[in-house]
């Protein structure tokens, strides 16, 4: 059920689509520009005067009863400059672009993007107006899906490029022993649900937990739990609980923290970072952190579990992971391919592995010659 959300009336040079992710499109903004944030998450908005409900049937009667007349009304009132959005999915952008061509409209990617139909048009939704992307791999699933992108923008991660600019701590080693960061997955509807799939998914990750143990212990190495959730809350609770079944007292445990970024510190001060799929293991990759992917689609299929068209359309599986070289891609469930692989990737010179993985980079995570919010900034800037 969504509730209404009342608007400023104030005109804004830039407009931010939903609060989801503004704390880091702020970083985008030339400090100049005015802002304001129109709520769309959950909740109806409106502006309180006598202008808006005309000029919200105006837009019904042209467009129906969508989210871009909703918008339009609203857009038309404040008169910005600039539209950003951090939810890169959506339908409405492309459509507005129509509308109100004068205005800047952009997209920025939030994280991985794991088959076509985030993509798919829905109706006439189907164009990004400017689109900035991790890398090459999700302009050919636009084009594969039939969705139009006028301007695309390989960066990288908005996110990864504000955290390096701004809350990176590098840390001096003070010994030998090496750190391997474990990415959590968790979440309570993941590890609550019934379905088999789920099931399967938290099980996997428990496993992959025990040979990272057990590859501890012979191999003395650190071990850092890369956890999704933030100290104090419920979640945590039984996220830590979930881990430290398998790992007891010999891991540390990093609480999430998103103002700090803390899960991207972690990754960033470990030799090796092992995940079965995630945004940030992507992000990793492309500043040349070593990675371990494990590729759970490929190993359902493997085990008779799944059939190949059902692990296509869980993580559109052939081309998300067809450009990670080997050495960086487990598709068995089994210690001796773990142990191999990690002692390849822990051995391995930085500058092989960067030019082992640049394809993949380019793909997956193509950050260019300035970060990501800055390349956005300029852009906004060239219209304020």
């Amino acid at each position: 059920m969504r509730s209404l959300i009342k608007v400023t009336n104030k005109q804004s040079e830039v407009v931010i689509i939903d609060s989801i992710g503004s704390e880091w499109l702020k970083y985008c903004i030339p400090e100049e520009c005015s802002q304001s944030c129109v709520e769309i998450h959950h909740k109806v908005p409106y502006i309180c005067i006598i202008l808006f409900p005309y000029r919200l049937l105006r837009y019904i009667v042209r467009y129906g009863l969508t989210s871009v007349s909703l918008l339009s009304s609203i857009i038309s009132i404040l008169k910005p400059k600039v539209v950003i959005t951090f939810i890169d999915n959506n339908k409405f952008m492309g459509p507005m672009q129509d509308i109100f061509p004068d205005i800047l409209f952009i997209s920025v990617q939030n994280g991985t993007r794991l088959n076509e139909p985030t993509y798919t048009p829905n109706g006439s939704f189907t164009s990004f107006p400017h689109y900035f992307g991790f890398g090459s791999h999700e302009l050919k699933m636009m084009s594969d899906a039939g969705a139009g992108v006028k301007h695309y923008y390989a960066v990288g991660s908005l996110k990864m490029g504000v955290f390096l600019s701004n809350l990176y701590k590098p840390v001096i080693k003070e010994s030998e022993r090496r750190k391997i960061c474990f990415i959590s997955p968790y979440s309570n509807g993941l590890a609550k649900s019934p379905d088999e799939n789920c099931i399967q998914f938290m099980s996997t990750n428990q496993k992959l937990c025990r040979y990272l143990f057990q590859f501890s212990q012979e191999n003395d190495v650190d071990i850092v739990i890369a956890l999704r959730n933030e100290l104090g809350s419920v979640e945590y609770e039984e996220e830590l609980a979930f881990f430290e079944e398998v790992l007891g007292d010999s891991a540390v445990y990093s609480a999430n923290n998103r103002k700090e970024m803390l899960s991207y510190q972690r990754g960033m001060e470990s030799d090796l970072i092992v995940s079965v799929i995630s945004t940030l293991l992507y992000e990793l990759l492309g500043v040349n952190k070593k990675i371990l992917c494990f590729n759970f689609a490929q190993y359902m299929v493997n085990d008779k579990m799944q059939s190949d068209a059902w692990a296509a359309g869980f993580v559109n599986d052939e081309r998300q992971y067809d450009m990670l070289p080997d050495d960086l891609l487990m598709s068995h469930l089994s210690y001796d391919e773990f142990a191999q692989k990690a002692r390849i990737l822990l051995e391995m010179s930085d500058d092989s592995y960067a030019k082992k993985t640049q394809s993949a980079k380019e793909c997956y995570m193509h950050f260019g010659n300035q970060y990501p919010h800055n390349a956005i900034r300029n852009l906004i800037a060239s219209k304020c």
